[in-house]
């Protein structure tokens, strides 16, 4: 993300054509493997933000396409709180992994929901907050791994609506 920002400076095209590649590695008819394209993605459109509109929807269209759903659930729910109107379409398709066999997913599904500002998803994520299934996350501020629960990611983002 951080060198695409520095790119983007430089030359946007040099991004959008990345961006295009990370995509057409995530279609089944690539042939390739984009396992965490999605990621790559997120971080890129979270720090080059002009790009966020051109390729955002397209991301958000992968929501349930294994065994991407994670990085794209992911991704969203960090473009979500730049351009949270972008995703008023995957509303639905959001509150379903709320109830995902996934336990990342519903955290990033929460996370998501509350990003958008869906009071709708609430009660929904509430229930959430009694989830102890296990997760470990990347903590961007310290670099490491955390060990947590679903249930306490949803207090989280809980917390970060009110």
């Amino acid at each position: 993300g951080n060198m695409a920002a520095i790119l983007a400076g430089r030359d946007i095209e040099v991004v959008r054509d990345l961006l295009r590649r990370l995509l057409w590695s995530m279609n089944d008819e690539s042939g390739a493997a984009g396992w965490h394209s999605p990621e790559a993605i997120g971080a890129i459109l979270v720090h080059v933000p002009r790009l966020i509109g051109e390729f955002g929807p397209i991301l958000a269209s992968f929501l349930r396409e294994e065994p991407l759903e994670r990085g794209v659930h992911w991704a969203v729910a960090g473009i979500a709180r730049l351009r949270p109107a972008l995703f008023s379409d995957s509303v639905s398709e959001l509150r379903e992994s709320l109830e995902a066999a996934d336990p990342l997913i519903r955290v990033h599904a929460a996370d998501a929901l509350t990003a958008l500002g869906v009071e709708s998803a609430v009660p929904s994520i509430v229930r959430l907050a009694s989830d102890e299934a296990d997760v470990t996350l990347y903590d961007a501020q310290t670099g490491h791994m955390v060990q947590t629960t679903v249930g306490k990611m949803a207090e989280l983002a809980l917390a970060s609506i009110v």
